[in-house]
């Protein structure tokens, strides 16, 4: 399932890739099918949801009924390079209880400010007290803000129990690091919020934005040293991961 749904995000990313470029140099409008750009992001934005959300099912049911994905006993020489690859996969005995209440006063905070909206529009514009317009638009920044958080808790959530399974992505025998992963993310989220700031193709371009960023800082290692994009001729440690492949169960 997370497999699955990991392959169903990543081929949509293509096509939201291909969306924040159109939006950004305006080729709706300029090639004259503007009518389609609102009904072509609605279906994209489901399916990378539909992708998401199978990566998160599928992590939390791996947390409940977890398989070893490695023989761990004699693994000889292997065994401090296994050790340094289990940094990368999810942290042992990782609950979650504190994502999942912060979950819940986000909740709280939406629903605040849902009931604020909801207020605001039954008062005539001309008579509504500039103290409680100032509060709700508060409300409102500040729920775009955790949302913002929100989005790099869930990504945290499945980023290690994914990577368990995938470890690393080649590419013509090029590794593909976490990091250029984010910088891509980036790359579509940011043309995405600069549409618009009162839409859902801000919302989505922020959750890529976060998701970016959260990939590069996962990375910082590689990032300082500038290893984006590396050959596995160059990885003197590439041999070892190919071995320590052989032994998943």
């Amino acid at each position: 399932m997370r497999v699955t749904g990991l392959y169903i995000f990543f081929g949509n990313t293509f096509l939201q890739s291909t969306f924040s470029t159109c939006t950004a140099f305006s080729l709706f409008y300029i090639f004259g099918v503007s009518w389609v750009q609102v009904g072509l992001f609605d279906i994209l934005t489901l399916v990378m949801l539909l992708g998401f959300l199978l990566m998160f099912l599928g992590s939390m049911l791996q947390r409940k009924f977890k398989k070893l994905e490695i023989k761990a006993t004699n693994l000889g020489e292997l065994t401090s390079f296994y050790e340094q690859q289990k940094v990368y996969g999810e942290p042992e005995q990782a609950s979650g209880k504190g994502t999942f209440k912060f979950f819940g006063i986000a909740l709280a905070w939406f629903a605040a400010t849902f009931v604020l909206y909801n207020l605001k529009n039954l008062l005539e514009p001309g008579n509504i007290p500039l103290i409680f317009a100032t509060i709700f638009y508060g409300f409102y920044q500040y729920a775009i803000a955790i949302c913002a958080v929100c989005v790099a808790f869930l990504v945290a959530l499945i980023a290690g129990n994914v990577n368990e399974d995938v470890f690393r992505l080649y590419i013509k025998g090029y590794h593909v690091h976490e990091s250029l992963i984010g910088l891509y993310f980036a790359l579509i989220g940011v043309p995405l919020m600069a549409y618009s700031f009162f839409s859902l193709e801000f919302g989505i371009g922020l959750a890529y934005l976060v998701a970016g960023i959260f990939l590069v800082g996962r990375d910082w290692r590689d990032v300082v040293k500038g290893n984006l994009l590396v050959h596995k001729s160059r990885e003197p440690d590439y041999d070892d991961y190919m071995k320590l492949k052989t032994r998943r169960t």
